[in-house]
């Protein structure tokens, strides 16, 4: 187990992650039911998803969800 150092990367973290699980019961929603209300709210935790990857990627940490949840944190913020 990683300990990260910065609260704000492990808030940071916490918040993308809570976004991704999120985002894709959204998907699945919409791929059952599709609805405009649906379309909007996709579009919205999208932007906001890419805010918290972006705040991310700032703080030095690499993050990857082609194969499921991971991360690559760099030495020095650990």
């Amino acid at each position: 187990m990683f300990k990260i150092k910065s609260q704000q990367v492990l808030d940071d973290l916490l918040v993308w992650e809570q976004l991704i699980y999120v985002y894709n019961d959204l998907l699945k929603e919409y791929q059952a039911l599709p609805s405009e209300s649906a379309k909007s709210e996709i579009q919205e935790i999208t932007t906001q998803k890419e805010e918290a990857e972006l705040r991310l990627q700032t703080s030095s940490m690499l993050l990857d969800t082609s194969n499921g949840l991971a991360s690559k944190l760099i030495p020095n913020i650990l």
